[in-house]
């Protein structure tokens, strides 16, 4: 559908009535400019996903002590806990190109919400499953990047189906802008909740630890 409006709009003129230009003329100044738009604002939808996995993995950085306290984890479990959002990405990557080709790209990018949404609302409840909740915790990491993995993967197919050929190559560069800006945030939330709450590992409010607003946000 946003392929197509995206063609409509390349191939519309912008005089009264929107008259579709006939074949062979180029599409006016003005109707390059609204496709422009209208796939710009569709890239930076896109690359979400992307922005999240950023963001996901520099939260970790910021949890792993006060997750390893709260479950009292080892170094391996530790490690463990940070690899499985790696793991799940890795699922999400192979399996989302055919799913994408199945069921097309944009469908597949709208899916991924739901586990991006999983991981984020699921995994900051897990210390109240006792011994159960790291188990349940590496399942959300494991979720999580199942999304994230697919969203990294079909994005930028995505972005170059509906981008105009003249910033097809800047619209898909989204992507590893996106990754970047998710690190950067993901880091001044660490840090602003860390010292709010004096530790990742303290109560900040409604009885959550900062570890588990990080994964909140």
């Amino acid at each position: 559908m946003s392929t197509k409006k995206v063609h409509h709009l390349m191939t519309t003129t912008a005089s009264p009535g929107h008259k579709v230009s006939s074949p062979g003329k180029q599409p006016s100044p003005q109707a390059r400019a609204a496709a422009r738009r209208y796939a710009t604002v569709l890239a930076l939808i896109a690359t979400l996903g992307p922005f999240f996995y950023g963001f996901e993995g520099m939260v970790l950085n910021g949890a792993i002590k006060a997750v390893g306290s709260e479950f009292h984890l080892g170094e391996l479990a530790k490690g463990v806990a940070g690899s499985a959002g790696i793991i799940g990405g890795l699922v999400g990557a192979v399996l989302a190109g055919r799913i994408s080709d199945k069921i097309g790209r944009k469908t597949t990018l709208m899916w991924v919400g739901p586990f991006l949404a999983f991981e984020a609302i699921c995994g900051v409840f897990s210390p109240m499953l006792g011994s159960y909740g790291y188990p349940f915790l590496l399942l959300c990491r494991v979720i999580g990047g199942i999304g994230f993995g697919a969203a990294t993967t079909v994005a930028p197919g995505y972005v170059a189906e509906i981008a105009p050929a003249d910033i097809r190559g800047r619209l898909i560069g989204f992507r590893q802008l996106s990754i970047i800006l998710g690190l950067f945030f993901a880091g001044l939330i660490n840090v602003a909740v860390t010292r709010a709450a004096g530790g990742a590992g303290k109560e900040l409010a409604l009885g959550l630890q900062a570890w588990q607003w990080m994964f909140a946000c």
